[in-house]
């Protein structure tokens, strides 16, 4: 049995956010928008705090090859999730640019062999780069920028791997949505201006939202000059390729500038998907296979 429910948070940004790429220990390079694990998890967070919800892992559930790097809490989040999104407002007050930020970190202790040596024979100021390297960390800036994100989550399949009823998660799902506070790192700190929650209509055919897109899931772009190309981790924690819609203005890999108001439709979806929404917040779908 499928129930699906459409959580939905337009959101004002107090500086930027920071989502970095996994795995990095270096440079640290962070994404132009939050990918839709990102998403799925500010939903996440405040839902679980509410149930009071223990990071133990659920009855009945086996371990995969994500649960190394995530909560199983989470893990049931991210399994019950049929998509998720995030988009510029059109009527935001600014874009977003991704930028990193030169710091310095402890790296004499993960030195080894003769580094150490030759680096305590050195003048302090000459074994400082070895000592202190210097690393990029990246985020995405954008003060006062709105942002909308939405998550298509099977609330029965939900229930039933975190072990309660769908109709406590129905009871709280949009104060979960209102009781969203950050995205991605502990100091990305947000403000949600509105928020809603239910059970989603939907659109075939040919579509238009202001929110990003998989691009496997569209077979043709009707506005291609409306649109970015990104790449940015799936619910699989995947790299897949997405299309962003843009502004008018000048934009690069590096600057997004809020989406143009279109009227008509500019994505022709391939067979098997459609898109998900709610009213009166239409303008932000979820593109996600359904039957």
């Amino acid at each position: 049995m499928t129930k699906l429910r459409f959580f939905y948070s337009k959101i004002k940004l107090h500086w930027g956010f920071a989502v970095r790429v996994k795995g990095a220990t270096a440079s640290q390079p962070a994404f132009i928008l939050p990918p839709p694990t990102t998403i799925v998890g500010a939903f996440a967070y405040p839902l679980a705090r509410i149930l009071d919800l223990s990071e133990d892992l659920p009855r009945g559930m086996r371990k995969t090859s994500i649960s190394p790097i995530i909560t199983p809490v989470f893990e049931c989040f991210l399994k019950s999730t049929k998509g998720a999104t995030a988009g510029l407002d059109p009527d935001s007050e600014a874009g977003l640019v991704q930028h990193s930020e030169l710091s310095r970190i402890i790296g004499f202790t993960y030195k080894t062999g003769g580094q150490i040596g030759e680096t305590l024979k050195k003048h302090l100021f000459e074994a400082i780069p070895t000592i202190m390297p210097v690393q990029p960390m990246g985020s995405s800036y954008g003060p006062n920028s709105t942002l909308n994100i939405a998550a298509l989550i099977d609330i029965d399949q939900l229930a039933k791997c975190l072990g309660i009823n769908s109709e406590d998660v129905d009871s709280i799902g949009l104060k979960a949505c209102h009781g969203v506070s950050r995205l991605g790192s502990k100091e990305s700190i947000i403000s949600v201006l509105e928020a809603a929650y239910g059970e989603p209509e939907t659109e075939d055919g040919e579509t238009h939202t202001i929110g990003y897109v998989q691009a496997s899931y569209i077979r043709e772009i009707k506005m291609p000059e409306m649109f970015t190309r990104v790449y940015m981790y799936d619910l699989d924690y995947e790299l897949s390729e997405y299309l962003i819609p843009i502004g008018r203005m000048l934009m690069s890999q590096n600057l997004l500038t809020p989406p143009t108001k279109i009227p008509g439709k500019t994505l022709v979806l391939n067979q098997g998907f459609r898109a998900y929404y709610l009213r009166p917040y239409s303008d932000l779908k979820v593109i996600a296979y359904g039957k």
